[in-house]
């Protein structure tokens, strides 16, 4: 497909979400994928769904993207971890012909190797590195079953093949915040500078209400800790290329992260691109598609259904009208809150 009918297609969904068209003759511009739950690590803060099976998606199932490759904007990759599986691996050798795509990688960045990274310089590729603490002794901690040593080799191993090609890889550095590492937070200062980061993203730890949850409730001595640790970071990024996105809440009390209430205004000024814009497959729910992962109900399952055969449904549809006309019954308390659409505003066109 030539670029004039990518940009053709970008103009048309835009038009028909202003619209609120409810079956569309666009196609999808961003794709999310979740390809399998198996992972090389036992966080302390992640779910059961990531280490209870083995469930990929495959080789067959992978391949329905292709009819969706044209019209793309951007994919998220996520897992569990996903490097280890050469059948995605030899997908990605596929995609350079699809250049307006850009490629959004979430990992540990434990199982990269120099064939991985090669092929991130040969496509548009940003990588979000889940790493959650900048000392080995913490790291090691809250990253069961990864070692610090080894994450540094490969970090070093990407900076180093950037000196040699005179090139930079975009990467974002994200710190999930709970008791084990909020008085370390600081200290990802010096490690974003050194490892070529240029975004740090500080997020509250979430879904969980044990000890580990620190926004539960309010402590004046974590508010306090928090504090020094944002005025910290801002003054070391101070004239640097490191940005600081700082996620945590705001806590003069109680905070729930588990069911998010809508904030006060939030339902008639709630409006969700997403299911003008988006779809996302789930292996960690049985390989369902969703406009979006925060979403609650599918639309259809990469098993059975292609892409463009689930695109205009009738729950696809459903989603759109019920956004278009103000409601949120299919929508979870997180998205109805404003906490999940935000973090996709920077993956698509202009909206308005």
């Amino acid at each position: 497909m030539s670029n004039e009918a990518f940009l053709k297609n970008i103009e048309i969904n835009d038009r028909e979400m202003r619209e609120r068209k409810i079956r569309l003759d666009s196609k999808p511009l961003l794709l999310g994928l979740i390809l399998t739950n198996w992972c090389n690590l036992n966080c302390i803060m992640c779910g059961k769904l990531r280490h209870s099976n083995s469930r990929t998606l495959s080789r067959q199932e992978l391949a329905k993207i292709m009819e969706l490759l044209p019209y793309l904007q951007s994919i998220e990759w996520q897992g569990g971890e996903f490097f280890q599986l050469e059948h995605v691996k030899e997908f990605f050798t596929g995609l350079q012909p699809f250049s307006q795509i850009k490629h959004h990688i979430t990992t540990n960045g434990l199982l990269l190797d120099p064939d991985w990274i090669e092929l991130f310089f040969r496509l548009k590729t940003e990588l979000f590195f889940s790493i959650d603490a900048p000392t080995a002794s913490v790291y090691e901690r809250i990253r069961r079953g990864g070692r610090f040593e080894t994450l540094i080799r490969k970090l070093e191993l990407l900076v180093g093949r950037e000196k040699r090609l005179g090139r930079t890889l975009r990467r974002t550095l994200g710190a999930v915040v709970m008791r084990s590492n909020y008085r370390c937070l600081a200290g990802f200062g010096d490690f974003a500078k050194e490892y070529g980061f240029q975004e740090l993203v500080v997020s509250p730890v979430m879904q969980f209400e044990d000890e580990e949850n620190i926004f539960l409730r309010a402590d004046a001595d974590v508010d306090k800790e928090l504090a020094a640790a944002r005025a910290s970071l801002e003054e070391q990024f101070k004239g640097t290329p490191v940005a600081l996105k700082w996620l945590l809440p705001a806590r003069t009390g109680p905070v729930s992260t588990v069911d998010v209430p809508a904030a006060e205004g939030r339902k008639e000024a709630f409006f969700c691109p997403l299911p003008w814009k988006s779809l996302f497959v789930c292996v960690d729910h049985r390989g369902d598609i969703f406009p979006d992962c925060w979403c609650t109900t599918p639309v259809g399952n990469i098993g059975v259904d292609g892409f463009l055969d689930v695109w205009n449904n009738e729950k696809m549809q459903a989603y759109r009208r019920g956004v278009a006309e103000g409601g949120m019954s299919l929508c979870s308390a997180r998205c109805r809150a404003g906490h999940s659409v935000d973090m996709k505003a920077r993956l698509v066109s202009p909206l308005l």
